[in-house]
């Protein structure tokens, strides 16, 4: 039987994979690399084949996304 700590966290998780499925394919590789993986901007444009800016541009906007869809506004 799941504590009801454990059964938080596994909703969390849930919504969380959700709402990362939501994210275009770029953004939500740049979020992965930089909270998963712990890659610095300058490696994840190198992965991306994309500039610095860009991936700051792409984390920006994962985040921003992400927030509006946990809160239920998208």
């Amino acid at each position: 039987m799941e504590t009801p700590e454990v059964g938080d966290r596994l909703e969390l998780a849930e919504t969380m994979t959700k709402a990362l499925d939501l994210l275009p394919d770029k953004q939500k590789a740049a979020l992965l690399l930089r909270v998963r993986d712990e890659l610095s901007y300058q490696e994840i444009g190198e992965i991306l084949g994309v500039s610095r800016s860009s991936v700051e541009s792409l984390l920006f906007r994962a985040r921003e996304r992400l927030r509006r869809l946990l809160r239920g506004q998208e």
